[in-house]
């Protein structure tokens, strides 16, 4: 499927907890959903007390559809990166990224 090979097949569904077979499904499945299993805003709150410097680089592994990246950069005084093994994740990232914020990538 888009171009994954059968171990990265079994790693996403393996960390979606469903059946390789299942993964076309998942984008149609999972379209209404912007965040997937982070609560976003707590994480915010928690990196808030940290009080990074303006220009912080950070880096969501597993980002799903990056609501939790994208939240990140908008604000916190930081960059963020959102990286996932899934391509119709990160598709949906960049219009979920473009949808809230304008920027595009």
């Amino acid at each position: 499927m888009n171009g994954m090979d059968q171990t990265e097949e079994a790693m996403v569904a393996r960390a979606l907890e469903i059946e390789p077979a299942l993964l076309p499904y998942v984008p149609e499945l999972l379209a209404d959903f912007d965040a997937l299993g982070s609560d976003v805003e707590r994480i915010i709150q928690l990196l808030r007390v940290l009080a990074l410097p303006a220009g912080a680089h950070m880096i969501d592994l597993g980002s799903d559809k990056g609501a939790l990246a994208i939240e990140l950069a908008k604000q916190l005084p930081c960059e963020a990166l959102g990286i996932d093994l899934f391509a119709p994740f990160m598709q949906s990232s960049v219009l979920l990224a473009f949808a809230r914020t304008g920027k595009r990538g």
